[in-house]
């Protein structure tokens, strides 16, 4: 079993998720997130304060951070760990989740890089590339294990967590374009997609999410943006993350959910 694991904001130091001799997870602030300006509450049952906060409050929070179902068991046996030690789950895979934060180390920005999958697969053809993407996530949900990659989302589905590069080989914060790369996050690097492929068991899958969030739009909900993707065979749905934002020098950031 994982002891302690910090939490990180960019290379602020939040926090640290600890386990007791009896298994019983805590959550403690650190004092120099306490007295930094700005600083924000993890969530609204974690408000900022000096307390140790029990494990029945921060286990569901952390349990939400995760995969589930098939996909958390195929990605526990993948990393050979328990799929109950959400803790060591999350120090392993915690690096880019939903939201802003990084688990077990700090997401330093001279250290991302981005790796395109015609790269990474050696396939010429990026929408070969891209089915080839979605048969690996059967094996490995997210790439766990690959060297620098440490991506997790939440629910049961098959889904990736990928950048669109422009033509300089930067990360951009848009749908993909013609032109654009997409590419695997490494070392922290944030995602701006998420991709879901389609699904034998639930048929137009793609198509359907993207329909009702094309008319939840046009009748004034505020909705992601997200289209349909082509990949060799395949399709899915790519959605832009909304959890991401650029600065004014147009550097890409995490923004805190």
């Amino acid at each position: 079993m994982t002891n302690s694991v910090p939490v990180w904001f960019d290379a602020l130091h939040i926090g640290d998720i600890t386990v007791g001799d009896d298994g019983a997870l805590g959550f403690a602030y650190t004092k120099n997130w306490l007295d930094t300006r700005g600083a924000f509450p993890l969530s609204l049952t974690l408000p900022l304060s000096d307390t140790v906060f029990p494990s029945e409050t921060i286990s569901p929070w952390l349990a939400n951070l995760l995969p589930e179902e098939e996909q958390l068991t195929i990605l526990t046996r993948t990393l050979g760990l328990d799929r109950a030690d959400t803790l060591a789950i999350l120090g392993e895979i915690g690096g880019d989740t939903a939201g802003a934060l990084s688990f077990s180390v700090p997401s330093e920005r001279a250290a991302w890089t981005y790796t395109p999958l015609t790269e990474f697969y050696k396939i010429k053809d990026p929408e070969a590339a891209l089915e080839r993407h979605f048969e690996d996530l059967g094996e490995r949900p997210f790439l766990a294990g690959e060297e620098g990659v440490r991506l997790s989302l939440a629910g049961g589905q098959k889904k990736s967590a990928l950048a669109v590069l422009d033509r300089t080989g930067a990360p951009v914060l848009r749908l993909p374009a013609e032109g654009d790369v997409l590419a695997i996050p490494r070392n922290g690097a944030p995602s701006t997609i998420i991709l879901k492929p389609d699904n034998p068991v639930l048929p137009g899958i793609a198509e359907n999410e993207t329909y009702c969030l094309t008319l939840a739009g046009a009748i004034g909900i505020t909705v992601a943006e997200a289209t349909v993707l082509p990949a060799g065979t395949r399709k899915a749905i790519c959605v832009l993350r909304y959890d991401r934002r650029t600065n004014r020098r147009g550097a890409l950031q995490r923004v805190h959910q």
